[in-house]
């Protein structure tokens, strides 16, 4: 009979500073988007999902509105929303 070991692996995320949210770690008006370049976002999120998150994540809590403009200025950006891309493409010179 064969014994198979399962290594337990986990992570302790410390609190954000008071004054910031404590979603992203980053200051912003609760109506905004959470910040979705954030490490501690991104960290805290693959935590409690198991994956990494995306814009639309972290627009989650927001108006339509507010979802509509965000869209809209990161993909003038060049963020390629619909691959779950968090950041834009880099172009090479």
């Amino acid at each position: 009979m064969k014994t198979e070991i399962v290594e337990k692996k986990f992570m302790t995320l410390l609190p954000p500073n008071p004054g910031v949210c404590q979603e992203c770690a980053v200051a912003h008006e609760p109506e905004m988007p959470h910040n979705a370049q954030s490490l501690y976002y991104q960290t805290k999120f693959n935590m409690a999902h198991g994956r990494g998150a995306t814009w639309k994540d972290a627009m989650e809590h927001c108006s339509k509105e507010m979802k509509a403009d965000w869209i809209k200025a990161l993909k003038e950006k060049g963020v390629d929303l619909k691959a779950g891309k968090v950041n834009p493409e880099k172009v090479n010179p």
